[in-house]
């Protein structure tokens, strides 16, 4: 784990990392675009929610990160309140940031005190447009199946007329890309300490027949002690073991 210099030196102090500023509430936005149907190549299913059972977990074997307790999980109550929650009862705080397929915003859930969570937001239009069904499909299977503590977490889905959602620990420690942008290359100790995380991350994948396949600064995300959590799974791709991928990303 890093130590306060070195964690102050990546991110900044925890009061600068844990800052909220105060913005107006921002609205859900749903927008008529039910012609995004199956035809279109939007299933009905995609964004269901699974039961949890063993076929959707990857099992932890015995690996390092299984072993490794970073984050505090959320207890079956809080699980449940998650499941139950709609759509339209999540409380937006602020817009965290924005790409050319969605948006992801910082949002509370009401009954579950002191916690917010990232909203992902992604336009169908968007998916069907450049034909990126399957990567988004690929996405949310895989991330809740993972249970690794270097790995983002995504609790639940949702999708209405225009857009699919996937609602995930926020890391407000932003994407290592701003990090390295705004304080030049790491240090050895704390790089080691990135490559570390990182490198479980991977093994943890690996391990369960899963390429990564996009890994670059931009999809490392910093949480509040300054772990390293993959995100961002849209080209992940499970290959049978001895086998070989030739698809283009």
């Amino acid at each position: 784990m890093l130590d306060r210099q070195a964690f102050s030196s990546l991110i900044g102090s925890l009061a600068e990392v844990s800052k909220t500023p105060s913005v107006p509430q921002l609205p859900l936005v749903v927008e008529d675009h039910s012609h995004l149907d199956e035809a279109d190549g939007i299933s009905s299913e995609l964004f269901s929610v699974p039961e949890e059972d063993e076929e959707h977990v990857l099992d932890d074997g015995n690996h390092l990160s299984a072993k490794v307790t970073l984050v505090t999980r959320l207890s079956g109550v809080t699980t449940a309140i998650l499941k139950r929650t709609p759509l339209n009862d999540l409380e937006v705080l602020r817009v965290l940031g924005q790409g050319g397929f969605g948006c992801v915003k910082l949002v509370r859930v009401p009954g579950i005190a002191n916690c917010a969570f990232a909203l992902k937001a992604i336009r169908k239009a968007k998916i069907v447009q450049t034909g990126q069904q399957q990567h988004v499909l690929a996405e949310k299977n895989i991330m809740l199946a993972a249970k690794s503590p270097f790995i983002a977490k995504l609790y639940r889905t949702y999708k209405d007329e225009s857009r699919v959602y996937m609602l995930m620990d926020a890391y407000l420690g932003g994407e290592m890309y701003g990090v390295l942008k705004r304080t030049g290359p790491l240090d050895e100790s704390p790089a080691r300490f990135c490559a570390g995380c990182v490198l479980e991350a991977l093994a943890y994948l690996h391990e369960r027949g899963i390429v990564y396949r996009d890994l670059k600064p931009e999809n490392l995300m910093l949480d509040h002690r300054g772990y390293v959590k993959l995100v961002d799974f849209g080209f992940a791709k499970r290959v049978r073991f001895g086998f070989k991928t030739w698809t283009f990303c």
